[in-house]
C-alpha cells in the first residue's frame, strides 16, 4: 500500500511525504514552510548492508523523517545531511523557500562527494542515478533529455 501521509504535532501539520505501508522512513517529503527533500539511490558500496546491520547507522529514509521534525530551515537541513554519517551512498536533493535555495548532495558513507547548488546562473539542476562527472550509460539518457527539455522551456 502506498500513499501520501501527513504528520501532525499538537494539531499542526509538520510535514507530509510519500509513505509505504510498514516502512518508517520517507524518501520524498515536504516540511511545510521550511524545505523539501528527496532521496535517490547511487551505486552502493559492498558494505552497505553490513553498515546497517552494525547498529551504528539508521536508514537514510528514517534520517529524513527525523530531519523533517527537527531541522528549522533549508540551511539547517543541508548542514545536517552534509555532516550525517550514512550507511551507503545516496543523492539527496533539498529545496528551500527562497530563490536559489536548492542543492543536490552526492553523498558517500563518509561525507559529501560532490554538490550542485542553485545560483543566478544555474537556475535548474537535473540529476539521475549517475554522478554528474560520469558519462551516462548509453541505455539511460534521462539527464540529457531532461536538460534539453528544461532548457527549451526557459527560465
Amino acid at each position: 500500500m502506498y500513499g501520501v501521509g501527513e504528520f501532525y504535532r499538537n494539531g499542526k501539520l509538520l510535514y507530509s511525504g510519500e509513505i509505504v505501508a510498514g516502512y518508517l522512513g520517507l524518501n520524498t517529503a515536504l516540511a511545510h514552510g521550511k524545505f523539501s527533500i528527496s532521496l535517490n539511490s547511487r551505486t552502493h558500496p559492498p558494505n552497505s548492508i553490513a553498515n546497517l546491520m552494525s547498529g551504528n547507522y539508521l536508514p537514510i529514509a528514517y534520517e529524513i523523517r527525523k530531519a523533517l521534525e527537527v531541522q528549522p530551515d533549508f540551511a539547517s537541513a543541508v548542514k545536517h545531511f552534509e555532516q550525517l554519517k550514512l550507511p551507503t551512498n545516496a543523492y539527496i536533493a533539498i529545496a528551500g523557500l527562497q530563490g536559489n535555495e536548492g542543492i543536490v548532495l552526492t553523498r558517500d558513507e563518509n561525507g559529501v562527494f560532490d554538490s550542485i547548488v542553485l545560483s543566478e546562473s544555474r537556475w535548474f539542476v537535473i540529476v539521475t542515478n549517475w554522478d554528474r562527472n560520469a558519462l551516462e550509460p548509453i541505455y539511460d539518457i534521462r539527464k540529457t533529455i531532461g536538460i534539453l527539455r528544461v532548457s527549451a522551456i526557459g527560465e
